[in-house]
């Protein structure tokens, strides 16, 4: 009787995991391929040239999760007018967080194999993620990288030329990241990857944040693929961004917590390849305390958290 019933347990249990199995795969099949996170801050005047770019990309296998962080203009607005007209836009309407909780919200959203993200003042070509993704599904890479651009009078090539497509792995990340942009708006990273490793933003860092998120993921990749086609135009007329605005305190402030972090991560990974990137980028910020902080007090906190992080 006891034996009865342990094989008929052992069959309900084999039945139910073929059965979660079966819809694990469904649900990964009619997930999109790429999802794409547009943090929205009072971008109403250059909102709609971003937004024509994304669903206009000639590959469509995507999602665009675009978080309204608290506009006071018309944005939110704007962002229902496309959500309207493409089933792929997906609004998230939220009180102002700062865009490091807003990109986490997003990567907490999507569905997709690969995520992205794009400033909503910016924009692609309309090939951009086609000629990526073309590499990217092919390779399987943790994180990718493309270039990007200032001027907007030019276009990049959509062929992706075999020979320029560039590899690396844990033994050269310092190489790697030197070729690419520390923003994360030029690169492609594997979903799974970033949360299986919980690569987040620093919801206390409203500067070089993406630099903090860029590295992590660089010192975990086992793969990075890079190539050097200029795909996405970075707008720096926009005197509302946030490189403009932030004062020279807080991004200082920033500057420090970013590189302390940094230090401490690799330090605890027995990663050394950013050691003397480290060591000169702690040296400017404390030529930059000495130089142009004028508060004593001030100069001598700075001073200290410099010194405790080396």
């Amino acid at each position: 009787m006891k034996f009865k019933k342990l094989f008929l347990v052992c069959i309900v249990g084999c039945i139910l995991g073929v059965g979660l199995l079966f819809f694990y795969h469904k649900f990964d099949e009619n997930c999109p391929k790429l999802s794409i996170i547009v943090p929205v801050y009072n971008s109403e005047k250059y909102l709609s040239k971003c937004m024509d770019s994304l669903i206009s990309q000639t590959f469509d296998d995507t999602e665009i999760i675009c978080i309204n962080d608290g506009s006071k203009d018309g944005s939110l607005n704007i962002l229902k007018e496309y959500a309207a007209k493409d089933s792929r836009v997906k609004i998230i309407d939220q009180s102002n967080q700062g865009v490091s909780a807003t990109r986490n919200n997003g990567i907490f959203a999507a569905r997709g194999k690969y995520i992205t993200f794009v400033d909503s003042d910016d924009w692609l070509d309309e090939y951009a993620y086609k000629s990526c993704m073309d590499v990217v599904l092919k390779e399987n890479p943790e994180v990718f990288f493309f270039g990007y651009r200032t001027d907007a009078s030019s276009k990049a090539s959509p062929c992706i030329d075999e020979s320029s497509i560039r590899f690396h792995g844990r033994d050269n990340i310092i190489n790697a990241y030197k070729e690419t942009h520390p923003a994360v708006w030029d690169k492609i990273f594997d979903r799974k990857f970033i949360l299986r490793n919980d690569l987040l933003f620093k919801e206390d860092m409203s500067y070089a944040e993406d630099h903090v998120f860029n590295l992590m993921a660089f010192a975990k990749a086992d793969k990075i693929i890079g190539v050097p086609n200029q795909f996405y135009y970075y707008r720096e007329d926009n005197q509302s961004s946030l490189v403009h605005v932030i004062n020279s305190t807080k991004r200082l402030e920033n500057e420090i917590k970013a590189n302390k972090y940094l230090i401490s991560y690799f330090r605890d990974l027995g990663i050394h390849d950013f050691d003397l990137e480290f060591s000169r980028q702690m040296g400017l910020i404390f030529n930059h305390i000495n130089n142009e902080v004028n508060d004593e007090t001030l100069k001598a906190k700075y001073a200290k958290e410099v010194f405790k992080a080396c």
